[in-house]
């Protein structure tokens, strides 16, 4: 684990408000890249949609970030449930293959 003083302090800006966060130096790129996708988000919504502040332009993107999320968590278990069936598979074939040969010849 990290410890706190070995975090980078960085600033980012997210909807033309800047904050200071921690992290950890191979995460830095990480934050940068998440403050621009937001910001390419965020400028996408208000060229499409009326909107009284950003924090309506936030909602959207946050849903939309959120979705897609649990769009490949979904897929993500889904691989995870096909994997763990043919293991099983795998596993009963070899326990018949093991229990076959264990059986003495006559």
């Amino acid at each position: 684990m990290t410890e706190i003083n070995e975090l980078l302090p960085i600033t980012i800006t997210i909807a033309e408000r800047k904050y200071k966060v921690k992290s950890q130096p191979d995460e830095e790129v990480n934050f940068r890249r998440a403050s621009s996708l937001i910001k390419e988000k965020l400028d996408a919504y208000a060229q499409l949609y009326a909107y009284k502040d950003k924090q309506d332009l936030l909602a959207m993107v946050l849903l939309e970030y959120v979705t897609q999320y649990i769009k490949v968590e979904q897929k993500r278990n889904f691989k995870d449930d096909e994997v763990i069936h043919t293991l099983e598979k795998l596993d009963n074939m070899l326990d018949q293959q093991l229990d076959y040969e264990e059986k003495p010849i006559m």
